[in-house]
């Protein structure tokens, strides 16, 4: 199944090329290019990932290797849909990216790199992890619309927009799915909390590994007074934008040595 995932990861870069191929040549009627590409880079990556399933008779989340191949599949599903639900070309220039960029770091890892611990091979800690890789995806989507926030907002306060700016999207836009991915990404990472203390509360010792969650569990809490805040006061806008950032990249960190 690794020429699968070459071939993926070739399909995906594609697709990060003809993303900067409409930036640079402003040829924005090729933005339909991408999403097509990153398509069948998803489809061949289902394939593979389905291929390890069968050959090794597990979930594909073994190590971190299958874990960072897992998690950005998921994140090019919810890309995918995202874009044919809100067209927002603009995301076609980040999501891409960083899954080519995942999906690299999962390629050169060597097999087996941080794998699950016997004692965590039960199904309360497999559904742990997925529901949190699932999260983490959904929240890719949270950073990317931050992300175009923060840009399209420093090129209105400062009336001299980038020349690409024309393909952002509007502030409403990106507060609207940036707020949606929020709350579905929060939703499954606190039940990815819950259900990971409630496994490790039944391994041997009996412990929560608190100081290695600690940046998760941080994380988390950042999103929450986000939320709240959101809520309770109306808050939103670039302090929002920045610190939803802020944590997204303290969960991807820690996504990283997840195990």
């Amino acid at each position: 199944m690794i020429h699968f995932l070459r071939i993926t990861l070739f399909f995906y870069f594609l697709g990060v090329v003809s993303s900067l191929a409409v930036l640079l040549l402003h040829r924005r009627s090729w933005s339909a290019v991408t999403p097509i590409l990153v398509l069948v880079g998803f489809l061949l990556h289902l394939v593979a990932i389905v291929g390890i399933g069968l050959e090794t008779g597990e979930f594909p989340i073994q190590d971190l290797n299958q874990t960072l191949s897992f998690l950005c599949w998921t994140t090019v599903l919810i890309y995918l849909l995202s874009y044919y639900r809100y067209r927002i070309e603009s995301l076609n220039l980040i999501i891409p990216f960083l899954v080519v960029l995942l999906m690299s770091v999962s390629n050169l890892l060597p097999e087996g790199t941080l794998g699950l611990h016997e004692r965590l091979l039960n199904p309360l800690d497999r559904f742990h992890i997925v529901v949190a890789i699932v999260g983490v995806s959904m929240l890719f989507l949270t950073f990317a619309t931050s992300l175009l926030y923060l840009v399209l907002d420093q090129g209105l306060k400062a009336k001299r927009p980038l020349p690409f700016l024309m393909r952002l999207p509007s502030l409403e836009m990106c507060e609207r799915v940036g707020y949606r991915s929020l709350i579905a990404g929060f939703s499954l990472l606190t039940i990815g909390l819950v259900t990971g203390a409630v496994a490790h509360a039944g391994t041997m010792d009996g412990s929560f590994p608190w100081r290695r969650e600690g940046l998760a569990i941080l994380s988390w809490g950042i999103l929450a007074l986000i939320l709240i805040a959101r809520l309770a006061r109306g808050w939103r806008g670039r302090r929002a934008a920045i610190l939803t950032i802020i944590a997204f990249t303290g969960i991807l960190v820690r996504m990283l040595r997840i195990f």
